[in-house]
C-alpha cells in the first residue's frame, strides 16, 4: 500500500454520499479513515475517490479534522468558479480524460491541490456535461446524449411539479376547498381517473408506486386503503358507490372507445338481409323480465294439435352483421360478457345495438337463426330445421304474464307448457338436477330502505323458456359433434350426493359434490342438465362465446369453411371461463352487499336461520332463509348441520361485513322477520 496515501485529505462514498476524511493510518492491508462525523472506516485504496495532502503536519488526526472544513470551504468556492459547459465544449468528442488530464488542461494553477478538488466536486455535481466511468476517468456527452438528459431532466421536473399538484390537490379536497360545485380542469379529471384505476387495479396499477406514498396508502389496497381512495372521489363530486367499486375490481369495463360507438352507430340504419320471412299471420313472442330491455330469444308456434306442437325458437342474429374483424367483435372479445348488477348494466355490445338494433324487441322486424323443432306431450322432440328468416315480434310478455294465459288455458300455451314440462321429466330420469332455487327481487331505489321479495323462478313461464333454451344449446352442440366443426361446448363432470337428504327436505347444493362447468372444445356430458353434448348459443348479444357459435353456425348453414380455428376457440374458452367467473363472482357480492344495507337497516330483526356448518376456530356458518344470506361468526357452541334456529341481529358493519348475532328461544309472542309479498294487481 503506497504510503503516499497517509496522513492525506479524501473524499469517499459511504452510504452512496459523498464523505471526506482524514486518513490515520493502515490496519491489516486497509486505510483508517476517520470522517468528520461518524464511526472510523477500513476501506482498501481502491475505495478512495480522491486525495490531497494537507499544507502542513498535523499533531495527530483530530488537528487534520480541525482543519478539514476550511479545505472543503475553499475547494467549494473553486467548485462554484469551473465552467464545465466550457470545459465540454474544447475536450474531444468521445475522448476520455482523467481529472489530470482535466487539471492540466484548465486550472490556472494545476499544482493548487484545493483547486484539483473543487473541478472534481464540480463533476461529481453536476453530470451533464461530463459522463463518468468506472475507471474514473470523463467523457464529454454527445449531443445525443444532451439531448436524452434534458428530455429526463424535463420528465423528472414533471413529476416533481404533478406530485406537488397532487399534494396540494389532497389538500384542498379534505380542507374543503374543492367540493363537488367547484369546476374541474383536465388534469383534474385525469387525476380523478387514475384515482379510480388504483381503486380497480390497487398495486397492478401503473401508477401505484408514485402515488401511495402521496396518499398515504400501505403496500396494498385493504378496506381502509379503499376507503380513503372512495372518500377523496367523493369530496370531488366523483362517489364511487361499493357496487361499482366491485365492478371495477372485476376488471368490467364501464365505457366504450369512440371508434366502437361509431361502428355500432353505423349499424343501427343497416338494412335486413333478405331471408325468408314467417307468415304475418304468425305470432312471434318472447318472454322475459320485466326489467329485460336486451331480448335475444323469441319463439313462434306455428301448429298445435292434441299431443304435440310445432314451433320455431328464434335467436337475434348478429354474426351477419358484426364480422370478426369488427371493432365490435374486438369489443365483444374484450368484454366477454354482459354484466348486470342491481345498479347497474354493462351490456357487452352497445346499448344502441343491445337494446335496439338487435333487440327482438315488439314491433320490430329483425334477422334471426330459427330452430324449428316438433315438442312432444311426453317429453319427446325432433328438430326439423335450422335456418336463418326474418321475423316480426309482436308481444314482448313478462313471466307474470305468461304465467297469466298459461293459467287461463289459452290456445297453445297450456300445451306448450305440458310439453316443457315433459322435457324436464325426461331430463331428469336421465340424472339432471333441477334445484329448488331461491331468489329475490331487490328494490335499491331507496338505499336507505331496501325492499327484498321473493321471486318464482320456477314458474310455468320460467320453465318454457329454460326448456327451450336447453334444447337449441343441445342441439347447436350436436349439429356441431355430428359435423366434426370446431365449437366451445359446455361440460360438467358428473356429480355425487354426499350429504343426506332428511325426510321432507329438498336436494340443495350442500348435498351434493358437483364442480363447475367447464368451456372447453372437446364435447362431453353436462351432468348437471344431463345433456351430451352442450353449449350456449342462445344469447350472442350477452355473451361473446354464444356470438362465436353463430358465426361458425352461420358458416355450416351456407356449407362454407368455418372462421375460427380449434386453437382460437381454445383460447377464447379460457378466456372467457376466467372472466365469466370473475364477472359471476362481482355479480354474487354486490347482492351480498345490498342484502347486508338490508339487514342494517332492520337491527333487532329475528330471522329463521339454518346452520350449514361448522369452521375452524370454533366459527359457525349461518343461512338467513328469508333472504338467502350466508355470513359465518364466532362464539356458538358446536352445533349440528342443518339445524333450524333464530338468530337475532345485534350489531352490523357494512364495510367491512362483521355481523353479531345471538340465539332467541321460541316464544308465541316472538315476532320473526318476514319479507314483504306484493300483491298482484
Amino acid at each position: 500500500m503506497s504510503a503516499l496515501s497517509l496522513h492525506h485529505f479524501c473524499l469517499f462514498y459511504r452510504d452512496g454520499r459523498l464523505d471526506s476524511g482524514w486518513i490515520a493510518g493502515t490496519q491489516k492491508n486497509k486505510l483508517v479513515i476517520q470522517p468528520l462525523q461518524g464511526k472510523t472506516q477500513f476501506l482498501p485504496q481502491a475505495r478512495l475517490l480522491h486525495t490531497w495532502p494537507p499544507a502542513s503536519t498535523f499533531a495527530d488526526t483530530n488537528s487534520a479534522l480541525a482543519e478539514l472544513p476550511c479545505q472543503l470551504e475553499k475547494a467549494e468556492s473553486h467548485q462554484q468558479a469551473h465552467d464545465l459547459e466550457t470545459m465540454h465544449g474544447l475536450c474531444e468528442a468521445g475522448a476520455e480524460c482523467t481529472l489530470a488530464e482535466l487539471t492540466e488542461t484548465f486550472l490556472t494553477d494545476p499544482e493548487d491541490v484545493l483547486d484539483q478538488v473543487g473541478l472534481l466536486l464540480a463533476l461529481q455535481a453536476d453530470e451533464r456535461w461530463f459522463r463518468r466511468t468506472r475507471s474514473q476517468g470523463y467523457i464529454p456527452r454527445s449531443a445525443e446524449e444532451l439531448t436524452q438528459l434534458d428530455a429526463q431532466l424535463a420528465r423528472e421536473q414533471a413529476r416533481v411539479e404533478k406530485i406537488t399538484q397532487i399534494q396540494e390537490w389532497v389538500r384542498q379536497l379534505e380542507a374543503g376547498e374543492w367540493t363537488p360545485e367547484t369546476p374541474r380542469s383536465k388534469e383534474q379529471e385525469g387525476w380523478l381517473a387514475q384515482l379510480v384505476r388504483l381503486l380497480s387495479e390497487g398495486q397492478n396499477a401503473s401508477h401505484w408506486k408514485e402515488f401511495s406514498p402521496l396518499l398515504r396508502l400501505g403496500s396494498i389496497l385493504d378496506t381502509p386503503e379503499q376507503q380513503r381512495l372512495r372518500r377523496l372521489l367523493a369530496l370531488a363530486g366523483s362517489p364511487v358507490s361499493a357496487g361499482r367499486m366491485i365492478l371495477l375490481q372485476a376488471q368490467v369495463r364501464e365505457r366504450f372507445s369512440r371508434p366502437v360507438l361509431e361502428a355500432a352507430s353505423a349499424l343501427q340504419d343497416l338494412p335486413l338481409p333478405d331471408l325468408p320471412a314467417l307468415p304475418e299471420s304468425a305470432s312471434t313472442i318472447t318472454i322475459d323480465s320485466e326489467k329485460t330491455r336486451d331480448y335475444d330469444d323469441a319463439f313462434t308456434v306455428l301448429e298445435w294439435s292434441l299431443n304435440s306442437l310445432v314451433l320455431a325458437v328464434h335467436i337475434t342474429d348478429l354474426a351477419h352483421a358484426i364480422p370478426p374483424d369488427s371493432p365490435l367483435f374486438v369489443e365483444a372479445e374484450a368484454r366477454g360478457s354482459s354484466v348486470y348488477t342491481l345498479e347497474a348494466t354493462h351490456p357487452m355490445l352497445p346499448p344502441e345495438l343491445a337494446e335496439e338494433a338487435f333487440s327482438l324487441r315488439a314491433g320490430t322486424q329483425r334477422a334471426v337463426l330459427s330452430y324449428r323443432v316438433q315438442l312432444f306431450r311426453n317429453g319427446a322432440w325432433q328438430l326439423q330445421e335450422i335456418v336463418p328468416q326474418r321475423v316480426r315480434i309482436n308481444e314482448n310478455l313478462s313471466y307474470a304474464e305468461a304465467d297469466e294465459r298459461i293459467a287461463a288455458g289459452q290456445e297453445f300455451w297450456g300445451l306448450l307448457h305440458e310439453c316443457c314440462e315433459g322435457l324436464l321429466e325426461k331430463r331428469l330420469e336421465d340424472g339432471a338436477l333441477n334445484l329448488r332455487r331461491t331468489e329475490f327481487e331487490i328494490d335499491i331505489s331507496n338505499p336507505e330502505a331496501v325492499v327484498i321479495q321473493p321471486l318464482n323462478r320456477n314458474s310455468p313461464a320460467n320453465r318454457i323458456i329454460e326448456e327451450l333454451a336447453v334444447l337449441v344449446n343441445r342441439e347447436t352442440a350436436r349439429f356441431f359433434q355430428e359435423r366434426k366443426v370446431p365449437a366451445i361446448f359446455r361440460t360438467q363432470a358428473p356429480y355425487e350426493v354426499v350429504g343426506e337428504v332428511k325426510e321432507g327436505e329438498e336436494l340443495a347444493l350442500e348435498h351434493l359434490s358437483l364442480e363447475a362447468a367447464r368451456l372447453t372444445t372437446v364435447p362431453g356430458l353436462h351432468a348437471g342438465l344431463a345433456c351430451e353434448p352442450y353449449m350456449q348459443a342462445t344469447s350472442p348479444i350477452r355473451r361473446f362465446p354464444d356470438l362465436i357459435a353463430q358465426h361458425q353456425l352461420r358458416a355450416l348453414l351456407r356449407e362454407a369453411d368455418p372462421p375460427f380455428s380449434t386453437e382460437a376457440l381454445m383460447r377464447w374458452a379460457e378466456l372467457s371461463e376466467v372472466r365469466q367467473k370473475g364477472y359471476a363472482r362481482a355479480e354474487r357480492e354486490v347482492i351480498r352487499y345490498w342484502k347486508t344495507r338490508y339487514l342494517s337497516q332492520h337491527l333487532g330483526g329475528v330471522f329463521k336461520a339454518k346452520i350449514r356448518r361448522q369452521l375452524p376456530n370454533h366459527a359457525t356458518e349461518f343461512e338467513l332463509e328469508a333472504i338467502g344470506y350466508v355470513f359465518k361468526t364466532s362464539g356458538f357452541s358446536t352445533r349440528e348441520k342443518g339445524e333450524r334456529i333464530l338468530l337475532q341481529i345485534n350489531e352490523l358493519s357494512v364495510e367491512p361485513i362483521r355481523i353479531e348475532v345471538s340465539v332467541c328461544e321460541p316464544s308465541p309472542d316472538l315476532e320473526i322477520h318476514q319479507l314483504e309479498v306484493e300483491t298482484p294487481s
